[in-house]
C-alpha cells in the first residue's frame, strides 16, 4: 500500500554531522521543471506524473494531487485515459462502499482509492445525455448513479460542475451529502427529467453555496426548476441566463456579491437592473453577455440613458455590449471588455422566422451590424484601464495609445457578431500584424491577444500562417517596436508567443491539441 506521508531527507557531512535539510521549495522547483505543460496532451501528462510519483514520496504527493485534484467524469464512450482513470477511481470507491456496508474487508486497491480521494477538490460530470443510442442510455444512467454515489465519499470536494447531464435523484443526493464542503455549483445545459420532489427540493435548500452558475443554454424542453429551491442570499458569485432565477435573486440585497454574470437580458430591464445593483455594494466584477432590444418593426433602435445615480464604488472588471458603455463605465474599472453582443428581434430575419409560424423557447437572435463609431474616444479618455477587450475595427478608429496610456493587456476580436467581417480567405496574418503598426507606441503593454475565430477547426487551416520563422520576424519587426514591453503574444488559438525580457528571443508554445495539425503543414 502507498503511504502518502513523508519526512524531509536527513543530510550528513562526511564526518556524519547533521546538515540543514534541503528546503521543500527546492524540491518543488525541480518538480515544476519536470511537470507537464500546456503543450502536453492529457495522456502524456498522466504518464509524466505517474513517473514522477515513483521518484519519492514527496513527488508522489504532488503528482497524485495534480492527477486527481479535479475529476472529469464523462459519459462519452470514446474518452481518453484521464477520464477513464477518474471513472475507475469512482468504481473502486463505489465497490469499497459496498464491501464496507456488508462487513467485508477492503482490498489494497480500495484502500488506495480512499487515500487518493482525499486529494479531490473539484468534480465535473459532463456529456451523460448526448448522442448515445437509446439502448445504451440505461447503462449510462447506471454508471452516472454509481459515480454520484462514489463522489459522495470524497471528503474535500468544494466544487461540482454538471454539463449536459440530467439532474437525477442520485446527483441531488450527492450534492446534499457534500453540503458541509460544497461551496460552488455549476449547472450548464442540464435537463430535468421530472419535476423535483419535495424531498429533493428540501435537500437542495440545505446547500450553503458561495458560488452558483446556472445556464440553460440551448435546452428546448421546459425546465421546471423553482427559483426558490436554492439558498441564494450569501452568494459571492452568481452567473445565469435564466430570467426567472435572475428576478428572484434581485428581490433582496446581496452585500457579499462580488462577481455577477448575466446573459439574455432585455434592454427594457436596464433601468431597474442598475437601480438594484446598488444593493450589491461589494461588486467588483460585472458581465452582461448579451442584451436584446425589443421594439416594433418601424421603430428606431432605442438610446440607452446614462444612469448617473448608480454607485458601484468597488467595480474593477466590466464586460458589456458597446451600447451600455456610457451607462456602466466608472473611474474604478481597470479591466474592460466590450465584446458583449446586442440582439435585435425586429430584424428581417427574426420577423420572417416568426411569420413562418416557427416557434422556439428562445427567440431567434439577430445581430445588427455596428460601425467603428459605436465606441468613441470620449468614452475611454478618462479611464485608467489596464486591460481592454474590443472588436478590431474599434482599435483602428480610436487612438488608444493616447486615450489609454496605462494599458497593459489588449485583446482584439475579429469574430464579434455585431461587426461584418471579410471572407476567411481575406484573413492574412502578415496584413493583420502590419495593420497593428502605425497606431502609436504602447509603452506599458505586456500582453497582446488576437482572437481570429470563434472556435478553431481544420477548415481554418488554409487561412493560417504556418511559417513560424516568418511570424517571429513579423513580431520582431513590427510588434516589438510598437509594443516595446510586450512579453506575451497570442494568435488564438494555435500559437502562443512569449519572451523572458525586452531583448530576449521570442519562443512559441503550441497547445497539444494543435500539434498534429502544425506538424502536418
Amino acid at each position: 500500500m502507498v503511504n502518502f506521508e513523508w519526512t524531509s531527507p536527513v543530510r550528513r557531512a562526511p564526518n556524519r554531522l547533521l546538515l540543514s535539510p534541503i528546503p521543500n521549495e527546492l524540491y518543488l522547483k525541480i518538480f515544476g521543471f519536470l511537470e507537464p505543460s500546456l503543450e502536453t496532451s492529457p495522456s502524456e501528462s498522466n504518464a509524466t506524473l505517474s513517473n514522477l510519483a515513483k521518484v519519492c514520496r514527496f513527488f508522489c504527493v504532488y503528482a497524485i494531487s495534480r492527477m486527481y485534484r479535479s475529476l472529469d467524469l464523462s459519459g462519452e464512450l470514446d474518452e481518453g485515459a484521464t477520464s477513464n482513470g477518474h471513472n475507475a477511481l469512482c468504481g473502486l470507491l463505489a465497490k469499497g462502499e459496498t464491501y464496507a456496508s456488508s462487513g467485508r474487508p477492503l482490498d489494497d486497491s480500495m484502500e488506495l482509492a480512499l487515500q487518493v480521494a482525499s486529494f479531490v477538490e473539484e468534480c465535473t460530470f459532463r456529456d451523460w445525455q448526448s448522442s448515445k443510442p437509446e439502448r445504451l442510455m440505461p447503462m449510462a444512467d447506471a454508471f452516472l448513479a454509481r459515480n454520484a454515489r462514489a463522489v459522495r465519499r470524497l471528503p474535500k470536494v468544494t466544487k461540482i460542475t454538471l454539463i449536459n447531464t440530467p439532474l437525477t435523484g442520485p446527483l441531488i443526493q450527492m450534492a446534499y451529502k457534500l453540503r458541509s464542503t460544497l461551496t460552488t455549483l455549476c449547472i450548464h445545459q442540464c435537463p430535468l427529467p421530472q419535476p423535483l420532489s419535495q424531498d429533493e427540493r428540501a435537500r437542495l435548500s440545505k446547500l450553503t453555496l458561495s458560488s452558483l452558475e446556472f445556464f440553460s443554454g440551448a435546452l428546448t424542453t421546459p425546465f421546471d426548476f423553482p427559483p426558490d429551491t436554492l439558498r441564494l442570499q450569501n452568494l459571492v458569485t452568481f452567473k445565469t441566463d435564466s430570467a426567472q432565477l435572475r428576478e428572484y435573486f434581485f428581490r433582496r440585497p446581496h452585500p457579499m456579491l462580488r462577481c455577477l454574470e448575466l446573459d439574455d437580458m432585455q434592454l427594457s430591464e436596464m433601468p431597474l437592473f442598475f437601480h438594484r445593483l446598488q444593493n450589491s455594494p461589494a461588486l467588483t466584477n460585472l458581465s452582461i453577455l448579451n442584451v436584446t432590444i425589443l421594439r416594433s418593426e418601424d421603430d428606431d433602435p432605442p438610446k440607452v440613458q446614462k444612469f448617473a445615480d448608480v454607485a458601484l464604488p468597488t467595480l474593477e472588471t466590466l464586460s458589456i455590449p458597446a451600447l451600455l458603455l456610457d451607462s456602466c463605465l466608472c473611474p474604478t474599472v481597470r479591466k474592460l471588455s466590450v465584446l458583449g453582443t446586442q440582439s435585435d428581434l425586429c430584424a428581417p430575419g427574426a420577423i420572417a422566422f416568426a411569420a413562418a409560424g416557427i416557434h422556439s423557447r428562445l427567440p431567434l437572435r439577430t445581430f445588427p451590424s455596428l460601425s467603428r463609431t459605436s465606441i468613441t474616444p470620449r468614452q475611454l479618455t478618462t479611464s485608467c484601464l489596464t486591460e481592454l477587450h474590443i472588436p478590431q475595427p474599434i482599435y483602428l478608429s480610436i487612438p488608444i495609445h493616447k486615450n489609454l496610456p496605462t494599458l497593459e493587456v489588449l485583446v482584439l476580436s475579429w469574430c464579434h457578431l455585431n461587426f461584418n467581417w471579410p471572407p476567411r480567405k481575406a484573413i492574412h496574418h502578415q496584413g493583420i500584424i502590419e495593420s497593428l503598426s502605425g497606431k502609436g507606441v504602447f509603452p506599458r503593454l505586456r500582453e497582446l491577444r488576437l482572437e481570429l475565430f470563434h472556435g478553431f477547426s481544420d477548415e481554418y487551416a488554409d487561412y493560417m500562417n504556418w511559417d513560424l520563422a516568418k511570424e517571429r520576424s513579423l513580431i520582431t519587426g513590427h510588434l516589438s517596436m510598437m509594443f516595446p514591453r510586450l512579453m506575451f503574444f497570442t494568435r488564438t488559438p494555435v500559437f502562443i508567443w512569449e519572451r523572458s525580457g525586452d531583448n530576449a528571443r521570442w519562443n512559441v508554445i503550441i497547445p497539444h491539441q494543435y500539434k498534429k495539425l502544425v506538424n502536418s503543414r
